[in-house]
């Protein structure tokens, strides 16, 4: 995972081999150093989802990892680092010990780095929801909240997520799962599939959407970004789509135009 507002790389591995961090990756005159920054997560696949915090005071400074072990670790104080040696200055608390299965996305929201949704895998009803909400999880007594209840749809693996950066409120919330893209503009209150584009009519299934990622860069006099605010689902064998502005949804037969996925590029 890159931080966006620093020089950062972080990638994460399985259990002891370790979540390691360089400062140098496109930095082609030199060999990348790396430094070890905490335990990996235990697991058939180990680190299943990074995230840093974007915006505000902590951006580039905190960051959040999930596992298949089926909990959330959050890191502080990596603008500290530069060494292994700084390591020990940093803070690695585990915010979610157990969500019963193999947390697999986790999006912190660019308007509100306490407000972090993840996603659950497995087949099978879990008891504490698919997709869960903090409001808090910069806070030392990090809460959860179960905010996935879609008919008929609750078993299924969940595998990303995104919160819209367009919506300041943070209702708006996309998530990949087994069938496609489900949709929710009122903060987990009601959920749409959202797979036009993908297949034929807006409530079709899909195959798996895997990886979602939002473009949170907007135009600025110096950078001319074209595609600020469009969504990228990443599938299980059928490419990858782009729509537009997430936070555009209302009703997928009036505004189709806004909510269609396309085959990128």
């Amino acid at each position: 995972e890159l931080e966006p507002s620093s020089d950062m790389t972080v990638i994460g591995l399985n259990g002891s081999l370790g979540v390691w961090m360089t400062r140098s990756a496109f930095d082609f005159s030199v060999l990348p150093s790396w430094i070890r920054i905490a335990e990996a997560p235990s697991g058939f696949s180990g680190t299943k989802a990074i995230e840093f915090v974007e915006h505000g005071d902590e951006a580039g400074d905190v960051m959040f990892f999930t596992g298949w072990n089926g909990q959330v670790t959050r890191v502080s104080g990596l603008q500290n680092v530069n060494s292994q040696d700084d390591v020990d200055q940093l803070e690695v608390a585990n915010i979610l010990s157990s969500a019963g299965a193999a947390v697999t996305g986790l999006s912190v929201d660019p308007n509100d780095p306490n407000h972090v949704v993840v996603t659950v895998g497995g087949y099978g009803n879990s008891s504490m929801g698919k997709v869960r909400e903090t409001f808090n999880a910069l806070s030392n007594n990090v809460t959860w909240s179960n905010i996935w209840s879609s008919a008929g749809f609750n078993n299924m693996p969940c595998y990303d997520v995104v919160i819209d950066a367009n919506d300041p409120t943070g209702e708006t919330v996309v998530v990949g799962t087994e069938f496609g893209i489900f949709v929710t503009d009122d903060g987990g209150d009601s959920w749409n599939i959202s797979n036009l584009g993908m297949e034929n009519g807006p409530d079709a299934v899909t195959a798996p959407v895997f990886d979602l990622k939002q473009q949170f860069r907007q135009s600025h006099p110096w950078s001319n970004v074209t595609n600020g605010g469009a969504i990228y689902a990443g599938t299980h064998g059928r490419s990858i789509f782009v729509n537009g502005i997430a936070s555009d949804i209302q009703d997928e037969e009036v505004a189709e135009e806004v909510t269609s996925w396309n085959v990128f590029p």
